[in-house]
């Protein structure tokens, strides 16, 4: 009988273990690093590219990526104005959505931050700076907490982008409040844990990573005008690194063997510094910058010791140890080369989606740039909730230029924030209402690509505008 247990929780162990590799519940990913554990994927697509499994359309305009867990798919969109949290079963089918309120809609209006999932609970920050937690299951809301006034906070110009972590029993975030840049919340209750008292400083639009140095437990993220780590049990500061700033850091960190890597776009770069802590007291010392990671919208990724990423309209190799660029790719890479975007890593192979829609897959080595294919997804202004056409073949990637040019607020863009939008037109097919104005603009810009794309359970999942792609990889 003993035996019999023992094999029992084995064999439950092993299969927990499967469930969670093939897991993406957060931002970038099970580990918030961009990369899937997931083997057996194909190294290939046809000229259309892989199966289009289905088309999950009505999902509301924004970036936020897709969090699946056991199956289950949770996104969020901006529809009339507000924030609404979708779940749909494995089929596609909608499980359950939720009204979380009024979201920022001062310029680029939509839904902002991937929801995190974590032991039956849903956390979703909106762009104005609420913080919901909601039932996995029914969607039901456990808890809320307004930035504003828990926090004496104020977003950043296009308002709050993070995808909050849940670490234990505690949600970290950064509101960029009054008394202190980072706080935790009681998962169970939102109440405060701590702020970190000292380290003022305001919002950027990244997401916070957890890592050990030293003994000390600590999150890191980039704040107003640095990257930042703070004691993960009371909140104290413990280091700072300016390099990798920028008024506009979108990127999330990465951690590797006592190292943090971050960079940002508009020409600023980034670098790399080493965490030490000696005595109770902990510094971050640069080992190098570069401007050879040139990252504004997409991030990057660390796989076997070398840094993969967006690199102005390009994709460039870092040797995480020295900071020397193993390679670059042009502008306008031929195809099935793929220009700037997103990117994420999966059994040996790099998916890259561009701001013109191009999906693509290219080998992780550092000896070269190596696109392998890609296609092009359809189109999404035209709202339709029927049939979704097939992808097309890639004809050549054109970047549009000055499509990363920084967003300009017009006077008066913040009081417009708080005011409500106006009433959107049904859907001709009796769906949800839909901001067409939204989706024309993103549409005719590229900026309805900005979602990073989503690998789990064999699928693909894409985001383009107000519809959701899965695609079959393995």
């Amino acid at each position: 009988m003993r035996n019999l247990r023992i094999l029992l929780v084995l064999t439950f162990t092993i299969a927990a273990a499967h469930l969670m590799a093939d897991d993406w519940p957060q931002w970038r990913g099970i580990n918030r690093d961009g990369k899937s554990a997931e083997t057996g994927l194909l190294k290939s697509w046809p000229t259309e590219g892989p199966k289009l499994l289905r088309t999950i359309p009505d999902i509301g305009i924004g970036w936020s990526s897709p969090s699946v867990v056991g199956g289950k798919i949770y996104i969020t969109g901006m529809i009339n104005s507000n924030l609404l949290v979708f779940c749909f079963g494995e089929d596609g089918k909608k499980l359950w959505e939720k009204d979380v309120g009024r979201e920022f809609t001062a310029n680029f209006p939509g839904a902002r931050a991937t929801p995190t999932v974590d032991k039956g609970r849903v956390f979703v920050l909106s762009g104005v700076g609420r913080l919901t937690a909601l039932d996995a299951a029914t969607g039901n809301e456990a808890w809320k907490v307004e930035f504003s006034e828990r926090f004496k906070a104020t977003s950043a110009k296009h308002g709050y982008a993070e995808a909050v972590l849940v670490d234990s029993d505690r949600v970290i975030c950064t509101p960029g409040g009054a008394d202190g840049a980072f706080a935790a919340l009681n998962r169970q209750t939102g109440e405060t844990v701590w702020i970190s008292k000292g380290l003022k400083a305001g919002a950027a639009y990244c997401s916070p990573i957890v890592f050990e140095v030293g003994g000390v437990r600590q999150y890191a993220n980039t704040i107003g005008g640095m990257l930042a780590g703070v004691r993960a049990d009371t909140g104290a500061p413990l280091w700072s690194y300016k390099r990798p700033a920028s008024y506009r850091s979108t990127a999330t960190a990465v951690f590797s063997n006592g190292c943090v890597f971050a960079a940002n776009g508009t020409g600023t770069g980034g670098g790399a510094a080493r965490i030490e802590i000696s005595n109770g007291v902990a510094k971050a010392t640069q080992l190098w910058e570069t401007k050879a990671m040139d990252c504004e919208v997409g991030g990057y990724i660390l796989v076997n010791g070398y840094l993969y990423g967006n690199n102005g309209n390009g994709w460039a190799c870092l040797d995480f140890v020295t900071g020397n660029a193993k390679w670059k790719t042009k502008p306008k890479e031929p195809p099935p080369g793929v220009g700037k975007g997103s990117i994420i890593y999966a059994d040996g192979m790099l998916y890259t989606f561009c701001q013109d829609g191009i999906m693509g897959l290219a080998e992780a080595t550092p000896t070269d740039y190596k696109p392998i294919c890609s296609f092009r997804l359809p189109a999404t202004a035209a709202p339709s909730a029927t049939a979704t056409p097939p992808a097309t073949p890639v004809a050549a990637p054109t970047p549009k230029p000055g499509a990363a040019a920084a967003p300009t607020s017009k006077p008066g863009a913040a009081k417009d924030a708080a005011k409500p939008g106006p009433a959107k037109e049904k859907d001709a097919a009796g769906g949800a209402p839909k901001d067409f104005e939204a989706i024309a603009m993103a549409e005719s810009t590229g900026h309805d690509t900005w979602a990073i794309p989503v690998i789990s359970g064999g699928k693909l999942f894409v985001r383009k505008g107000d519809r959701l792609f899965v695609y079959a990889i393995k």
